[in-house]
């Protein structure tokens, strides 16, 4: 999505009316005074439009329903931690020197550390109001994934030690069990202690054990490690509280670990069975499909189809986004490796920062799949509109710019793949339209623009109307409309005509007008081109 390109036409053109105002204002105060009040009027509503996800902008055209979505309980979203809090949270410690010293990755951690995001840091200059609009109500706010946060006890004596520990062992080790490293990467990543402690959750979380002792000495950090790679790589340990887990620390060691299983979840077996049931029903329409790549948009689809953006309970699990219908990020990414994985697709969640750089951001979850040779990225949240996005499927790291990994995820495999990306693009039946319905040539664009600005705009003010309407193009057309447009051509073709109509019951002594024209473009499957417009028409003057 091209926000803040679009931010900022709107700033250079709000700032070249502001330099042909500033003479006049000089002259009459009062005009300045009416400019200031339309002026915020204008930018406050342009930022709520350009914060729409440019597939999912109001058309005149028809769009698909949203499926019906089940009940559930509402929560609240959490405060989340600035990205320096995150950073300062991270140690590394438990993986292995093959990864860290490993410049394979050495982008990947200096993005993480550094907090850079495709230029988007804080030292950048961007209006932050205008952009904190756009990106609040935007499809990239949706970043809502919760890192386990661990609560540290602290042990004092060897009295209250030995107080801790009674009754409680090891519990399971999960020595015996084997991880294909093509499909839980997080293990794979750590060192043989890490590994160890890896099993040893695993294990436990599976025996439905909530509190042991360690299998061997290691660190609170060395802890938290292997608990990120353990919560990472199995989202079937859906009833596992994956925000909180407990640690007892004595002299520096920890002696004992507790997790906490969901309130929600009563009956765990109950609840695996359902679980287990309704994954297999939501794959049996992809397991006949030829192609990994095939299997992969369908459950793409199925979940955009099936799921809605909402804090309800379980948000941070598979199951909210399996068995119910609405989910944060976590839910979505998680939800969708479940499923790949199910179709025996190597498919991995990938946690970190997502949004406008450091500054409009959040914690965010998406995947990684791989599909033949080559790994992609994958977010099947960013596109949930309707109808349903491909702007962030499959997509390589370089076009991922908005996502940037953090913690264990900088050790994923790198996602250079180019074969499967930009393959889908949506149709025309898609939004209701058929070929009668393309424009082929620039004098009927520039017709049919005037037309609905002058029949469809709607009043936002006395002095302010603003319209919004999509049009598709010709492939053969585009270029010059392309040319045009950025020339500011339509200005003479049709929008000073049209302010000048709708103006004309405007009764000033001295009379301005203010036209914005803001664009957005889509390819569509077959070349053409759906033209999202948002027009904001104003006046300004003295009686």
């Amino acid at each position: 999505m091209k926000i803040i390109e679009k931010i900022l036409y709107v700033l250079a053109a709000l700032l070249a009316l502001v330099f042909l105002f500033m003479l006049l204002c000089m002259v009459n105060p009062q005009v300045h005074e009416k400019v200031s009040e339309l002026v915020d009027k204008v930018t406050e509503k342009d930022a709520q439009k350009t914060s729409v996800p440019e597939d999912s902008a109001n058309y005149t055209f028809s769009i698909p329903e949203a499926t019906e979505q089940e009940e559930t309980k509402q929560y609240t979203r959490p405060e989340q931690k600035t990205y320096e809090e995150y950073v300062e949270k991270w140690t590394g410690d438990g993986i292995d020197d093959e990864y860290r010293n490993n410049d394979t990755y050495d982008d990947f951690v200096t993005a993480f550390t550094e907090g850079f995001i495709e230029g988007l840091t804080g030292d950048e200059e961007y209006d932050e109001d205008e952009l904190r609009k756009a990106y609040e109500e935007s499809n990239e706010s949706r970043a809502d994934y919760q890192i386990p946060e661990t609560e540290v006890k602290i042990v004092e004596n060897e009295e209250e030690a030995t107080e801790v520990v009674k009754d409680t062992d090891v519990g399971e080790t999960g020595e015996n069990e084997e991880f294909d490293p093509l499909f839980y990467p997080y293990y794979n990543i750590l060192n043989s202690k890490g590994k160890r402690l890896y099993k040893q959750i695993y294990a436990n979380a599976v025996a439905l054990n909530e509190s042991f002792l360690p299998v061997e000495d290691a660190t609170g950090s060395e802890w938290d490690t292997a608990m990120f790679s353990v919560i990472y790589d199995h989202p079937e340990l859906f009833w596992v509280d994956n925000t909180i887990y407990t640690q007892y620390d004595y002299n520096g060691k920890i002696i004992k670990l507790h997790f906490y299983y969901y309130d929600e979840i009563p009956d765990i077996p109950a609840a695996q069975r359902k679980f287990e049931a309704k994954a297999q029903e939501m794959i049996a329409g992809a397991k006949d499909l030829e192609t990994d790549f095939e299997k992969e948009k369908y459950i793409h689809d199925l979940l955009g189809n099936k799921l809605t953006y909402d804090w309800a309970e379980l948000n941070q699990s598979a199951y909210s986004a399996i068995v119910y219908d609405k989910t944060v990020c976590a839910g979505y990414s998680k939800g969708f490796q479940y499923l790949m994985q199910q179709l025996e697709i190597p498919t991995y969640t990938c946690v970190g920062w997502g949004g406008f750089g450091i500054l409009f951001g959040g914690m965010h979850g998406w995947n990684i799949i791989k599909l033949e040779a080559d790994y992609y990225n994958v977010d099947c949240t960013w596109d949930d509109d309707e109808p349903i996005s491909y702007e962030y499927f499959n997509l390589c790291d370089d076009d991922n710019y908005m996502h940037t990994r953090m913690f264990n995820s900088i050790y994923l495999p790198p996602c250079n793949g180019s074969k499967y990306s930009g393959l889908v693009k949506r149709t025309m039946s898609d939004y209701g339209l058929g070929e009668d319905d393309v424009i082929d040539n620039m004098e009927d664009y520039y017709a049919y623009c005037k037309d609905k600005a002058l029949n469809e705009s709607s009043v936002y003010d006395e002095n302010s109307y603003e319209c919004d309407f999509g049009v598709v193009i010709s492939k053969e057309l585009y270029t010059q409309w392309k040319k045009e447009y950025e020339s500011g051509d339509f200005y003479d073709e049709y929008l000073n005509d049209v302010i000048a109509t709708l103006g004309e019951s405007k009764k000033y002594n001295f009379f301005m007008p203010i036209g914005l024209v803001l664009c957005e473009e889509e390819e569509l499957d077959d070349g053409s081109y759906l033209i999202t417009h948002s027009i904001y028409m104003g006046y300004v003057g003295t009686n």
